[in-house]
Parts: structure tokens; sequence; C-alpha cells
């Protein structure tokens, strides 16, 4: 059972709204006691219930109107004893409007009406959301523009299983004749593919070490991505978590790739096991935050370690070139500077990327994200993408709504783990880690909230990757390197 459900254009929301007036993830309705509340997520367009604008948390009352968009409205209608849940049966009335039959049990049923100005801008024709002791069930109709998204659940492996040798990946699907091939990735890397139902596919240690970089024992991640017989490619929310025990040793299976160990010159890096990635963490968040609180699992660190070999490189002298406009943009935003230069290593290394007008320069801050939330205009956002100040500007500008999301410098990690998304699914996020660590106790051990699933499936490669990018930026003696540390330029 859920106590939300979201609303925006983002597939992944509630409810699914496919007009491009909605933000990615406009609303969220929550239910806080005996009250139902509607909070705005810092939609672009805004949020109106009964023709006014939302500017704080409103208390739904019975039969309020809410519109997002242009086309969309949704009635609220509560009716029934909030001790029970009962499905409903909605009807549509003949003027095109849906609503609840009366002498219907269930508590809360919110109907989205469609307003029909042209036949293009048609919109799904039913949701029904019905809310118990807390929001429940989900149901969806859509109309001849577009159907049900295919879905896929895992049924083997489960989060948790260890893996020592070949065992088969095992899903349910729903909406199988859409589906041209699900595709099946460990750590965001593509490894198998299935075409045909029941899509299973195998996850060997073996073939995988050969298909996968840096693949040693410890914890990975599970996910798949949909590939739509219409062209449409649709990550799939569910994330596993495993833990692989390798039948080589790690070192082996690390020095025994010439190409993952050899340095900026050709030389072979020696590997360092002797460099204390937990402390050199430690010292890194302390530096960002200021405290010295945080916990590091042992499995984060292992994480971390395991990436440090792809930021063995010397950044400093790249990164010097825009030691002042990466210093200015974060600055002006209270934030400390070696964030800024830790993104930009982690996400790009200070390498020019191919031209492109998606994602800001070293920072590769979305371009859609920078023009929802106001970080540049759309007649400048060309020009914008491979031009060094402003592309600082922008990600100091993400960066620094990123953090104040999660409440500020203490908690950046977290905003580290959201980094790549849009403000408003952020703030989706908070709200889920509010609600299993509502006295911040766990917080500071990032490794045991994200098992607690709450975090978007980026987002322990987003965490891993910073601080592998920043103690090896730092620490560059301990990874044999003779770069200068990091910290020089600022």
């Amino acid at each position: 059972m859920y106590r939300e459900a979201s609303i925006g254009r983002a597939p992944d929301n509630s409810i699914p709204i496919d007009d491009q007036m909605v933000s990615q993830y406009h609303v969220l309705i929550e239910r806080r006691g005996d009250a139902f509340l509607l909070i705005d997520l810092d939609s672009t367009n805004g949020t109106l219930v009964n023709g006014e604008a939302v500017r704080s948390d409103k208390v739904l009352e019975n039969g309020d109107q809410i519109q997002v968009g242009e086309v969309t409205r949704i009635q609220f209608v509560y009716d029934g004893d909030l001790s029970q849940s009962q499905e409903r049966i909605i009807d549509q009335a003949p003027d095109g409007s849906i609503e609840a039959p009366h002498g219907a049990d269930p508590e809360v049923t919110q109907s989205i009406i469609a307003r029909r100005p042209s036949p293009v801008l048609m919109i799904a024709a039913v949701i029904a959301l019905i809310v118990g002791i807390a929001v429940g069930t989900v149901l969806y109709a859509t109309n001849s523009l577009g159907g049900i998204d295919p879905e896929i659940r895992f049924l083997s492996p489960e989060t948790g299983t260890t893996i020592r040798g070949a065992q088969p990946i095992r899903v349910e699907a729903d909406g199988t004749r859409d589906i041209d091939e699900v595709i099946y990735l460990l750590d965001g890397i593509e490894f198998a593919t299935a075409a045909h139902p029941p899509f299973e596919a195998a996850l060997d240690p073996a073939q995988l070490n050969t298909r996968i970089r840096n693949l040693t024992s410890g914890n990975h991640v599970l996910t798949a991505t949909i590939q739509q017989k219409n062209g449409k490619r649709e990550p799939q929310q569910e994330t596993i978590y495993l833990a692989f025990e390798m039948s080589a040793p790690v070192e082996d299976t690390v020095a025994s790739r010439n190409d993952l160990t050899s340095g900026p010159s050709g030389g072979s890096i020696p590997n360092t096991p002797s460099a204390d990635v937990a402390s050199l963490s430690r010292n890194l968040a302390a530096t960002i935050s200021g405290k010295g609180w945080y916990e590091f699992d042992t499995q984060l660190v292992d994480e971390i370690r395991r990436r440090t070999l792809d930021y063995r490189i010397d950044v400093t002298s790249d990164a010097s070139r825009y030691r002042r406009q990466i210093g200015n943009a974060f600055n002006s935003k209270g934030l400390p500077p070696a964030i800024g230069f830790i993104l930009a290593i982690s996400e790009s290394r200070f390498k020019e990327s191919p031209s492109s007008t998606e994602k800001f320069s070293f920072w590769q801050v979305p371009r859609q994200i920078a023009l929802e939330q106001g970080y540049v205009l759309p007649e400048e956002s060309l020009g914008a993408f491979s031009d060094a100040k402003r592309s600082a500007e922008v990600a100091a500008a993400y960066t620094n709504d990123l953090i104040n999301t999660f409440g500020g410098t203490d908690n950046f990690m977290y905003a580290v783990a959201c980094y790549g998304i849009s403000l408003s699914q952020a703030a989706i996020v908070r709200t889920r880690l509010e609600e299993v660590d509502p006295d911040s106790s766990i917080r500071r051990d990032f490794w045991r909230v994200l098992r607690s699933g709450v975090l978007p499936r980026e987002a322990l490669d987003r965490v891993a990757r910073f601080f592998a990018a920043g103690i090896v930026a730092e620490n560059p003696k301990s990874f044999g390197l003779s770069s200068s540390p990091l910290s020089a330029l600022y």
C-alpha cells in the first residue's frame, strides 16, 4: 500500500499524463492522518485547485477540481469510511466526463476528466485511485493514442542473492505483445537480451567477466529495460541488488586486464590495496560538508575502490584551466568548489565530449532540466553547452538546488545520488527518504539507505564514482600518480 501518488508526464508516475504542459513530476497527493494533501513539485506551469493557484501544501476537500497543464482536470472525491478499501467501478458520463457511480463504497476516487479542445489533445480516458488506510491500487485505461506501457517484474534472482555461478533470470511480464525485447543490465551495462516470452536470460559471472569492465566480487545492481515494438525504450523501475563471489581473486582479475591497469603514458599502474579508501572517503565527505560523522559500509568502500581504476589519470592540469569559472560559480551558491571539480571529473574527467545539444559540458546537466528550472533561456541554451563559464553556472545552480532539496550539505550524498534527474523527481526521493528515516537516524549510512530501495537505480554508481574520482584526484600519490592534489586549485 502507498501513502502517496504522483502525477506527471514521466511514465513512472502513479498517474502519467501525456501533456507537454505537465511537468515530468508535477504534483504529489499524500495521505497525512485523515487528511489528503496536494503538493506541487515545483512544476513549470503550476497547479490549480478549484481555479486557484496552489502556492503551498493544499488540503483537499471532497469534490475539489485539480487542474494540471491546460487540458487535464482531476476530480478529488471522498465519500466513505477510511477503514475500508474496495474496488470501485468508474462510469463515463454522456458528456465525456468520468465520475464514480453513487452508492459505491470505496473512500477516495480521482477521475481525470478529458476536455477535448481538439482530437489531438485527447488524454487517458480513465484513471481511478483508491485510498484506504493508505493510497492503494491504481487502475488505468487508455485512449486510442497509446496503451498501457508493458512492464516486467523480477521473479529471480531476488535482492540479496549471492551469485557464485550461472543463474537464470526469470521475470513476469505485462503487455507482452508490445515487447520487442527485454534488455538486462548489470551496473547499468547491457549484458543480455531476450526477444520472446518468458524473456529469460542467464546471469553467469564467468561470461560477464568478459563483457563488463571492473566486474569483481562484491555488490552489483541488476536492472532491465524494455524495448517496445513502437520503438520506445522504457527503463524498468525495479532494482535487484546482488552479491557476486567471483572464482578468481579480485587483485588477479584486475591485474590481468592491461587496458584497466595502464597509465596515461601506457605504463603500468600499480595495484594499490594499501590505499585506505574508507578513510580517504570520510576525509572527502568532511571536506565538502564540514562534518565527520559519515559511515562507510565495507560494501560501499568496495564499490568506491573498484571504480578508482577509472580515475587514475592526471586531471589536475586539465581542471586548472577552469579554476576561475568553477570557483566563481560554486562559491556564488555558497558551495565548496571541491564539489564542482569532483562532479566534473566523475561525469567527464574534464575531457571535451563530441558536440552535444542535450547536456552541458563537463558536468553533463541535462538540457531539459536546465530549461525547466530557468538556468538558461531557450535562445541561449545551444551556445551555453560548450561555454565553460555558463556550463559551470548551470552546474552550480542545479547542484545547489539538489542539495537544498535534501536539506543542505550534510546530506550532499543524496544530491549526488540524484544528479541527472529532475528536481521534482528528487523531491519524490526526499519524501520517500523521510518516510523510511523520519528522524534522520540512518541517513549518515548511505549503504543502509540504498538497501531500503528509496533511491534511484543509478544512485550507487553515481555516489561511488563521485568518491572514487574525488579521492584519486585529491590523493594522487596513493594511487600511483605524480600529479598535484586537486585541492591545489581551490
